[in-house]
């Protein structure tokens, strides 16, 4: 993201991300109660949750602009059901947190309830995203949306936020 935003003037730095990355994750991942990484994870589903926000209100306002582009919107496409399998699986892959965050809660009686409210939940908020995203761009979408966000320092500060929820998750 960062060779693209700057043009692949900033390319040749990549072992130097890499190394910020580690950094801030390896102590992280050390961490062996979900008491510390609680607040951690908190914010960065908050990360999350404002860049996705953000970003739906940018497609919303392309859409105003761009009307034409849900023109050319194709609904099925028998090759790409492998592709929807591997974004569905790796948007539930958690499931190794499942077990611990049981054992760790007040009353896991309740456990059950509450997994199924959050898998409803994000679920919503998946196919709303992406439902609003595609009508916008259309067939013009790109694999990673926010390469269709216009450049301006409200997209970049969305792309800070973006990383920085998808790293506060990694170590869950």
């Amino acid at each position: 993201m960062i060779c693209f935003e700057t043009r692949y003037e900033q390319c040749e730095m990549k072992s130097l991300y890499i190394a910020i990355a580690a950094f801030i994750l390896v102590p992280i991942c050390w961490l062996r109660s979900f008491k510390y990484l609680a607040y951690f994870a908190m914010a960065s589903n908050v990360f999350l949750l404002f860049a996705l926000f953000v970003i739906m209100g940018y497609a919303i306002q392309n859409h105003e602009d761009h009307p034409e582009l849900s023109n050319n919107m194709n609904y099925f496409d028998p090759s790409a059901i492998p592709l929807f399998f591997g974004i569905a699986v790796f948007d539930f892959e958690g499931n190794g947190v499942v077990i611990n965050l049981h054992s760790s809660m007040k009353h896991p009686e309740q456990f059950q309830k509450i997994l199924y409210i959050t898998i409803s939940l994000v679920v919503f908020l998946i196919v709303l995203f992406s439902s609003i995203c595609y009508w916008s761009y259309g067939n013009d979408l790109e694999d990673m949306v926010t390469l269709n966000l216009p450049h301006d320092n409200m997209t970049s500060l969305i792309q800070i936020f973006y990383c920085f929820g998808l790293m506060g998750g990694f170590p869950l």
